[in-house]
């Protein structure tokens, strides 16, 4: 049996808006080695470290998982709305 075809737009934009702050904070930590380059400290050594730099690393561990799992439920909700 066929899905019926949804005629309006069916995304789920806090999905979508989430997984956009995810991508700012993973973006953080993609350019975080051009901030910190030269100075040769750890972003991980709380001692060596100030609080921001080592709050953008920390965070930016639970950013990938995050948005993998929102891409598979918006995966899922697409699928669930196509034929």
């Amino acid at each position: 049996m066929l899905k019926p075809i949804a005629t309006e737009n069916t995304r789920e934009r806090k999905i979508d808006i989430f997984r956009g702050i995810l991508m700012l904070l993973m973006l953080l930590d993609h350019i975080r080695t051009y901030w910190n380059a030269g100075y040769g400290i750890d972003p991980l050594d709380i001692n060596a470290t100030n609080f921001s730099l080592f709050f953008t690393r920390w965070i930016t561990h639970i950013c990938a998982p995050a948005f993998v799992f929102l891409s598979g439920i918006s995966a899922y909700i697409s699928s669930a709305y196509s034929v």
